[in-house]
Order: C-alpha cells, then sequence, then structure tokens
C-alpha cells in the first residue's frame, strides 16, 4: 500500500464480501448488475459516511436518464448508463465502473452543490462546462491524494472514453491535463493532439491552479470563479446546453450533459 494512503481495494473488497456472502450467485447479466450496484452503494455509502443509493438507468425507466454518459450522481444518488457498462465479465470493463463509481463519490465528497455561491454563480453564468471539466480533475487528483491504487481505476476510465471515442483525442487536452495520474505517454499523446496548440499553455495554467483549491476555504472561492470563467472564454463553450461548439472537448465523443441542479456526470 502507498504510504500514508488508505487502501482503496480492501474497501471495495469489504463491500463485495459482505453482498456476496449474502446473495446466491447468478451469472445472468441482470443479476450482475444488481449485484453491481449493492457493492457500489456499501461503498459509497462507506466512503461518504450516508446512504448512497445506486442503480442502473435506461431512458425508460429513469426521467434523469443521461444517455451519453457513463455515470451521474447528485448528492444521495448515483446512477449507472446501463449500456454504457456493457460486460460485467470483462476485467477491463469492471475496473472502469469502479472508476466510474469513485468518481461520483467524488462529486458526492468534493464538488460543492446546488446550495453553495459558487454553484449559483457558475449556473447564473452558464459556465456548467467548464465548472464540470475542472471540477472533473480536481476531485480526482483529491482521491488520488488519498487513497491508494486510485490511479488504476481512474486510468481504466479514462481510457475506456478514449478508445470509446478516439474521433475526440484532438478536443480532451483541457480534460486530460490535470490528471496526472495517467501514463505520461498518454497525456503526451493527448497534448501533441490537441487541435489548437496556440492556448495549450493557457489550459495547463488554468487546470493546474485550479486543481490546487480547497473549494471548502471561502477565500479560494473567487479564484475558482476567477479560472471557471477564463477556461469559459479560453475554450469558447456554450453556456449550459448540452450542445457545445466544434473546437471545444467532448468528453466520451459526446456532447457534455447539462446537469440537474445538484446532478454531476461522469463524462470521462
Amino acid at each position: 500500500m502507498e504510504d500514508n494512503k488508505i487502501d482503496i481495494d480492501a474497501m471495495f473488497d469489504m463491500a463485495q464480501a459482505e453482498v456476496f456472502n449474502r446473495t446466491i450467485i447468478d451469472d445472468t447479466l441482470e443479476a450482475r448488475n444488481i449485484r453491481m450496484t449493492q457493492v457500489i452503494s456499501k461503498f459509497a455509502s462507506a466512503l461518504t459516511a450516508r446512504l448512497i443509493n445506486v442503480s442502473m438507468s435506461t431512458s425508460s425507466d429513469n426521467p434523469h436518464h443521461q444517455g451519453h454518459t457513463y455515470a451521474w450522481s447528485d448528492a444521495e444518488n448515483i446512477w449507472f448508463n446501463k449500456d454504457a457498462v456493457k460486460d460485467l465479465t470483462n476485467l477491463d470493463t469492471v475496473l472502469a465502473v469502479k472508476g466510474m463509481a469513485l468518481h461520483e463519490i467524488g462529486h458526492i465528497l468534493y464538488t460543492p452543490r446546488s446550495s453553495s455561491n459558487l454553484f449559483k454563480w457558475v449556473k447564473g453564468n452558464g459556465y456548467l462546462l467548464a465548472f464540470n471539466m475542472l471540477e472533473d480533475q480536481r476531485l480526482e487528483l483529491f482521491l488520488d491524494a488519498k487513497y491508494s491504487n486510485v490511479k488504476h481505476w481512474f486510468s481504466a476510465l479514462v481510457t475506456k472514453g478514449i478508445l470509446d471515442n478516439p474521433e475526440q483525442i484532438p478536443y480532451i487536452y483541457p480534460i486530460i491535463h490535470g490528471r496526472t495520474f495517467l501514463p505520461a505517454e498518454l497525456r503526451m499523446l493527448i497534448k501533441q493532439e490537441y487541435h489548437d496548440q496556440s492556448i495549450i499553455a493557457d489550459i495547463a495554467r488554468i487546470v493546474d491552479d485550479y486543481t490546487v483549491l480547497n473549494l471548502s476555504n471561502s477565500a479560494h472561492i473567487p479564484i475558482a470563479m476567477k479560472l471557471i470563467e477564463e477556461l469559459h472564454k479560453l475554450l469558447q463553450l456554450n453556456t449550459n446546453t448540452p450542445k457545445t461548439p466544434p473546437n471545444s472537448p467532448r468528453p466520451n465523443g459526446s456532447s457534455p450533459s447539462q446537469p440537474r441542479s445538484e446532478e454531476h456526470t461522469s463524462e470521462l
């Protein structure tokens, strides 16, 4: 185990063992999906110290279904896109799903919610896309600093996003730069392939400055606002709408979602 870090794999194994010890093992796809939600619910509840409900979602059974993204959350729930999860017999998929789960747990733990002044300012100015792009990287770095082996979970998740949507490689540098746990070769490739090399340095500076902020510290909020606004304008992002211009990053090869007042998404 990495020095002074909590063993995230051991925590997940404990949640998994509790579910498996009281469940008759059924290897049908539906049974695997049910076990997955039960394990992640226990895992998320342990990390957040509150009950977190976890469910699979399709467009027909969930009014909040976001078909273009892997997972999303609010303060008490995590939803997984059933179509995106697919084959839970594949080890790479399982690792990516664990990465999705931990990412959403990070939002629950670290991302300011709808009642915060920062979120109200972000939404009021139409900066949700830039906010989510920066938050995704900040919370993953916070989790990587606290828990061991997190980089493997998140690396699997990001790799899945890239492999699923290779056509997006020229646009994803703004959501990859801050993920320093990724292999250096991959990060360099994404940087070299970015479609607008003239703003590379500014993107790196904004992301680096944002990902070290502690948003529970009120002194950091004005800094966060400045950086969010700067990234929004630099990338010429649309406001809070699902559509983005051709030169903006589109995580997972799809239009970034429009979260409800307390929803955050796992795009990569």
